[in-house]
């Protein structure tokens, strides 16, 4: 049976590294354990139907997470197998570093699913599918013809222990990966009149902060809690500036803008106590910032940074404090910590009154 080969093995082969995984983590393991069929003809109408606005759901752009980002689909649409309803496919995103590709799920590890949506540059995507009608050609692949496809990937380089392994629900920043995670609250603001609709909470926030750490995104929007802190400062301090305190710190990668995840990575807060002065989450953040600037920081270091939002209660939409830590893993997979758990309140300034936590 001819073998049609890929390469995922440079920083340019990021959809072929996405088709690796698919071919590894999904069920059908469509050519590696099941032959694919070449179609000649509807390559259009089934990379519509799953990359496009033929299927249920088109497939979002997101160049917050990949820069030039388009869609590769697998199995691929010049196969019979090809054109699956892109709602029904996985959706992952190939990130390079070091330690070869990591790629991140973007909607759960549901190895069932029949098919893949990588994020990747349309640059990556091109050349995978050169590489594809090149091996077409030389291997004399025609129409209906079975195939299998053998997809080369990267030598791996020893790694901070955060960097080889993500979680579940964390996506890439830079050579890292930041995951939020969330929990349902009764109201979205709850002192407000009426209280607000159901919603959800940021709770914990972790990153792998590697050396090319890059820059997330503003805080804006109406968050959880803000209407709450709003009204508190209006009774108890009116005037006083209010902030919507990243988790994972913008200076570190965090998010948060409104179309990036980035709500989930905020809570309200006093600008001037929690967010800023000292201390403050500023003051650990900027510890961690320091950290990776140093030379003594290798390129396959990583910090290992965590934040928790300290609620009063299930209702709570605001914390009335966060706990945070950070840890320095080295490549030689030494350890040592940057800073050990802190405990910043949620008050004015440092006058430890006002807590806005609710």
């Amino acid at each position: 049976m001819p073998v049609v080969k890929l390469s995922a093995a440079s920083s340019s082969g990021s959809a072929a590294a996405g088709y690796l995984w698919a071919q590894e983590n999904l069920a059908d393991g469509w050519g590696r354990a099941k032959p694919l069929t070449r179609a000649k003809d509807g390559i259009a109408d089934r990379t519509s139907r799953t990359c496009g606005s033929g299927g249920s759901e088109p497939f979002q752009v997101r160049t917050d997470l990949v820069a030039d980002d388009t869609c590769g689909e697998f199995p691929f649409a010049a196969t019979h197998e090809g054109g699956t309803d892109g709602a029904r496919c996985a959706e992952v995103v190939p990130n390079w570093s070091s330690g070869g590709w990591d790629v991140y799920p973007m909607n759960g590890d549901d190895g069932g699913r029949p098919c893949a949506r990588v994020h990747a540059s349309s640059a990556s995507v091109q050349a995978a599918d050169t590489q594809l009608f090149e091996g077409f050609a030389s291997q004399r692949v025609v129409e209906a013809d079975e195939f299998k496809v053998e997809i080369t990937g990267s030598t791996a380089e020893p790694q901070a222990a955060c960097l080889r392994s993500a979680p579940t629900g964390a996506l890439p920043s830079s050579d890292g990966w930041i995951r939020n995670t969330t929990q349902a609250v009764p109201h979205r603001n709850k002192t407000t009149s009426p209280p607000g609709p159901a919603g959800t909470r940021a709770t914990t926030a972790q990153a792998c902060i590697s050396k090319n750490v890059v820059e997330g995104s503003p805080a804006e929007g109406d968050i959880t809690g803000w209407q709450d802190a709003q009204e508190f400062a209006r009774v108890h301090s009116p005037g006083t500036q209010l902030a919507r305190c990243h988790l994972i710190a913008n200076i570190l990668g965090g998010k948060g803008g409104l179309r990036d995840g980035g709500q989930d990575n905020l809570v309200p807060c006093w600008q001037v106590g929690m967010n800023t002065g000292t201390p403050s989450m500023r003051t650990y953040e900027f510890a961690a910032q320091t950290a990776v600037a140093n030379a003594a920081f290798g390129p396959n270091d990583a910090i290992f940074y965590q934040v928790v939002p300290d609620y009063v209660d299930s209702t709570s939409t605001i914390p009335q404090g966060v706990t945070m830590s950070a840890t320095v893993e080295r490549a030689d997979g030494t350890t040592q910590p940057l800073f050990p758990e802190v405990h910043i309140t949620n008050t004015q300034r440092n006058t430890g009154l006002l807590n806005l936590g609710n």
